[in-house]
């Protein structure tokens, strides 16, 4: 193969891979215009905890357990691969969430009477965090129906959980402002 031949081989793979990421930016974007206002009482009574299960359906543990009672590699891989979907469930209900809570506190900050820039920057940065982490996980899912194993979701719920810290604060700042504007 010529150096040509390489280069454009190159090029075209860079091209398309740059492609599928802008492809999944826009995607991203779009969800997020599509996105209903939340709930006060969803925010009031939203909780992490119910997405901890992501942490263990897809650990070794179970197939490991289940290997040692004689349950057979077909069997095991139709289980791995209901799981998965299972997973893919929580993930896209776990981002939902997400934005919701982040729309929430962005609406919150814009509203408040007083700046909070390093607040907002957070928001962006938690943003940022919350996109990569589940990329990775979305290509470590991917990884997983050909056997590469590692699934992380923790870092995804760190994200989340940072996110309705913020937002939490949001309502309490919210809260203390509204009471001293009634003192006042």
């Amino acid at each position: 193969m010529t150096f040509a031949m390489s280069f454009i081989v190159v090029l075209t793979a860079s091209l398309a891979a740059l492609a599928a990421i802008l492809g999944y930016l826009l995607y991203c974007v779009g969800l997020r215009a599509r996105q209903q206002a939340p709930d006060p009482e969803w925010l009031q009574t939203f909780s992490v905890e119910r997405y901890r299960p992501m942490l263990r359906i897809l650990s070794d543990s179970d197939d490991l357990f289940l290997r040692t009672q004689g349950v057979d590699a077909k069997s095991l891989r139709r289980l791995r691969a209901e799981r998965r979907k299972i997973f893919s469930t929580y993930l896209k209900n776990l981002v939902r969430d997400f934005n919701r809570l982040h729309w929430a506190a962005h609406t919150i900050l814009l509203a408040a009477e007083v700046d909070s820039p390093e607040l907002a920057d957070r928001l962006v940065r938690t943003r940022v965090q919350f996109e990569r982490a589940v990329l990775m996980v979305r290509v470590r899912l991917i990884l997983d129906t050909i056997g590469v194993r590692g699934l992380e979701p923790g870092k995804v719920l760190e994200v989340l959980e940072l996110v309705n810290m913020d937002f939490q604060s949001l309502v309490a700042v919210r809260a203390r402002s509204g009471q001293a504007a009634v003192e006042a």
